[in-house]
Order: C-alpha cells, then structure tokens, then sequence
C-alpha cells in the first residue's frame, strides 16, 4: 500500500480494516491522495486506541493512551489516536467530511442479551450522541481530497 501504481485515479478509494497493519500514515495517505482524482473521497476506518474499553483496560496500568505514538498489541497489528490519524489526514490533503463510531455495542454480553435489530438501533443512535467523542473502537472516516 506504501507504493500504489494506478493507471488513472479513481473518484472513491476504499480502506477498511487495513490501518491495524501499518505504521507510515503519511507516507499511505500521500498515497491514497495521488490515487484519487481532484476532489475524490476516501473512506477508511481508524482502529481507535482510546476507545472505552481500553480506557478501562488500561487505567491502571504504565500506558498512556493519550500519546500520538501508535498501540502495538502484536506485532504489525496497531491502533491509534484518532486525532493522530485526522491529522495526517489533514496534512496529507484531505478534508473530513463525516466521522462515524462504530462498534460502542460490540460487547459479547450485550449481544447474548439482546437481539440483532435492538444493538443495530443503539449503535445508529449512539453513533450520534457520541460521534465527537472517541468512545467506539473504530470510527469510520468519510474524507475528501482538496483541490
């Protein structure tokens, strides 16, 4: 991904599940935006590091969460701080239209007790309340190449 070879750019480009894997943001999202024609949209997803289940996991141990430094849970396997993610976003030309929490209701228990269509519900509504706020573990960008 680090050395995309298009024959033409593209109007949507599409990175789902594929940023837990690498470490070089700006050099892919430089990539990403020679890929895509002028005002082309980019849609990925950002494994989120300080969602709320590690906010728990975490809040007694040495790590900070908080820092821009990526969080290796194994090796090549990363999350990050969204707003590092948004950042390199920014620098590398693109302008995020929407952002998305997904996953606030991915909790085994929950999904034991409630059926499919309720957690579908709470995740549209909670995806809303709390869109600003990083609590989901992944957020689904929508973001737009300027110029």
């Amino acid at each position: 991904l680090y050395s995309i070879s298009v024959d033409k750019p593209s109007d949507v480009l599409i990175s789902i599940r594929t940023l837990h894997h690498l470490n070089d943001l700006s050099t892919l999202f430089q990539q990403f935006n020679n890929s895509l024609n002028k005002n082309g949209i980019l849609i990925l997803d950002i494994p989120n590091k300080i969602h709320i289940k590690n906010r728990i996991k975490y809040l007694f141990k040495k790590i900070n969460l908080f820092d821009v430094e990526p969080l290796e849970l194994s090796k090549n396997f990363y999350n990050y701080h969204p707003n590092v993610v948004l950042k390199a976003l920014k620098e590398s030309g693109f302008d995020v239209q929407k952002r998305i929490p997904i996953g606030l209701f991915r909790v085994p228990i929950l999904k034991k007790l409630f059926p499919v269509k309720v957690l579908i519900f709470l995740e549209n509504w909670g995806s809303m309340l709390i869109s600003k706020s990083f609590l989901a573990p992944n957020l689904y960008i929508i973001a737009k190449k300027c110029g």
